[in-house]
């Protein structure tokens, strides 16, 4: 398989896991929490395994097999975790070479276009 191929492989791969919790939580849109990264991570985990060939990953390495740390932190600041995965599946589409992390310019392009996806509410 090409590198090309792989990349395309796992951009699909990671399109399909964020899809899958996208699906059927609509209802939390609007529910006003906190991104629970922990939860992340172990959703994140078989498919950060794979894609570094690894046997174990802490929360911490499996995060950044996807997003930078500037992406992380702005990530957790969604409204809720289903926010969490509509903006990552958003930011997918803008890095363009589908091998590379997630960054903050893609978190943010991500939530420019979708501004219906609400921040948490800070008190």
């Amino acid at each position: 398989m090409s590198k090309e191929e792989m990349s395309r492989d796992n951009f699909q791969a990671f399109q399909d896991l964020c899809q899958g919790q996208i699906v059927g939580n609509e209802w939390m849109q609007d529910y006003p929490g906190s991104v629970d990264l922990a939860a992340v991570a172990r959703v994140l985990r078989p498919l950060a395994r794979r894609f570094k060939q690894a046997e174990s990953l802490t929360d911490e390495e499996v995060l950044a097999a996807f997003f930078s740390t500037q992406a992380v932190h702005l990530l957790k600041n969604l409204r809720n975790t289903y926010c969490f995965w509509v903006i990552a599946k958003e930011a997918a589409f803008h890095i363009g070479d589908y091998s590379a992390q997630i960054n903050l310019p893609d978190v943010v392009k991500a939530m420019e276009a979708r501004p219906e996806i609400k921040k948490a509410i800070v008190v």
